[in-house]
């Protein structure tokens, strides 16, 4: 059983199990309250009284005449109020069962609606659960296209954007891709996203960054030179161009900083490992994850901030 049909059984389940607690209450049998059910109620209440009222009298609180009174007085109460027999034709009321049907349908399908729609129902869709990698292309070029339908009434939707841009990079549709970054750095002038449009743009051109990608990254470094995309993006630009040298000196810039446990220390030691292997350097410490070639399409910095 796959994850999206266990969560159909659990989720109904519940639904099942909550309606459940419904029909016990609803279908079992309750006896109805008589008047003599009542009048013992009211017995012990009359005779919690007396026996208050026989304290008082002890402890000297009240006088012989009024307790004399007061009792009396309860003690007729008592008589009438518990004088009254159970009705003969007092039955067990009846189970609701035509409610305890209607409710035992319409819970668990009310349920399921309400999280149709108001929930995530795309979630239980496996392809939402996959990868760009594991997505095939046509899959994915639908995905790009429904995207793009609902970003005409949707202008705004700055993240919108940021994926479709995403999504067209993987499809290798690269003005596509550009034109969904513009539009979005419209809405957001994010040096992130900057770098992400120049990555597309140097992937179009077969790895080449002159012109106006390299002057983004500059731009950025001048503002923030220890930023830590742009350092990331340098460094591939440079080992795209051959520039061994200015590689290993940006990747280890962007090195220094990182903490042992950073999520990008493993990737970014290994792309200094391969760069100072080709510059014929010796190799410091042992990288702790698998050899990765430090090119522009591998080491960008929006799959290090992905």
């Amino acid at each position: 059983m796959n994850a999206s049909m266990l969560f159909v059984v659990i989720a109904f389940g519940i639904a099942l199990c909550v309606a459940a607690v419904f029909l016990w209450v609803l279908l079992r049998e309750r006896k109805p309250l008589t008047q003599a059910s009542q009048a013992n109620a009211n017995a012990k209440v009359y005779r919690d009284q007396i026996l208050d009222l026989d304290r008082e009298h002890d402890s000297g609180h009240i006088s012989d005449e009024e307790w004399r009174q007061s009792r009396d007085e309860l003690s007729m109460r008592l008589l009438e109020d518990t004088s009254a027999a159970d009705d003969p034709v007092a039955k067990t009321e009846k189970p609701a069962v035509w409610t305890a049907v209607v409710l035992a349908v319409a819970l668990p399908i009310s349920a399921m609606g309400f999280y149709m729609w108001v929930g995530q129902p795309e979630a239980l869709n496996p392809m939402a659960l996959k990868s760009p990698e594991q997505v095939d292309q046509k899959d994915l070029a639908k995905l790009a296209e429904t995207l793009a339908d609902k970003l005409q009434s949707q202008p705004e939707n700055l993240q919108g954007w940021v994926m479709l841009g995403r999504t067209y990079r993987t499809l290798e549709n690269f003005d596509a891709s550009l034109k969904a970054y513009d539009t979005a750095l419209k809405l957001s002038a994010d040096d992130d996203l900057q770098l992400e449009r120049i990555e597309v743009m140097a992937m179009q051109r077969q790895g080449n960054f002159d012109g106006e990608p390299w002057r983004v990254i500059r731009e950025i470094l001048q503002k923030d030179p220890q930023h830590f995309g742009a350092l990331l993006t340098a460094g591939s630009a440079s080992y795209a161009g051959g520039k061994y040298a200015d590689a290993l000196k940006y990747w280890e810039q962007a090195r220094k900083p990182l903490e042992a446990n950073h999520p990008d220390l493993a990737g970014l030691e290994n792309a200094i490992a391969t760069v100072r292997d080709k510059m014929g350097l010796p190799a410091k410490a042992a990288s702790t994850g698998p050899s990765v070639p430090a090119t522009a399409s591998t080491l960008t910095a929006h799959e290090f901030h992905a």
